[in-house]
């Protein structure tokens, strides 16, 4: 969805692209609007939608968490989440930017620095995590592979 909004004598163009994640038969769902870099709960109560939680993202989280979302409710491998976070902020990675990162990840293996290789990509997995428990789920690895968001368990 785009608009059109005046400042002064300039007219620019706003693109607003909104991932949308369907939680529960359809009275919840997760919205990541890549605009603005911020993460919505949203429920319907009584067919009126309600915004239940919100958090801004910072742009590296945001490169993290949005192939996470549209990788839901399947693994994000290690090269999809490295090569979005080197374009962090640039548009989506390209098929041969995903190829070089898969490379780079299979060099560092066999060189032995595969955690020293990973740990920038960790730590923002790592804040990223601490922001979606705030909706109920978590970032968990999946060994070798990469990463999952999970629905947490409320006991």
């Amino acid at each position: 969805m785009s608009r059109r909004r005046k400042r002064g004598w300039k007219q620019t163009l706003v693109q607003q692209t909104v991932v949308h994640i369907e939680l529960t038969r359809e009275t919840s769902q997760l919205a990541l609007n890549l605009s603005t870099g911020t993460l919505s709960l949203l429920a319907l109560h009584d067919t009126v939608p309600r915004l239940m939680a919100q958090e801004h993202l910072t742009c590296k989280e945001l490169s993290i968490l949005h192939p996470l979302l549209e990788s839901y409710p399947r693994y994000c491998p290690h090269a999809t989440l490295l090569a979005c976070l080197r374009k962090a902020g640039q548009g989506d990675p390209t098929e041969e930017e995903i190829d070089r990162s898969h490379s780079d990840l299979l060099r560092a293996q066999k060189g032995g620095r595969l955690e020293r290789f990973l740990r920038p990509m960790c730590s923002v997995i790592s804040r990223a995590r601490l922001k979606v428990q705030a909706f109920g789920f978590g970032i968990v690895s999946v060994d070798d592979a990469g990463y999952l968001l999970v629905p947490l368990v409320v006991s």
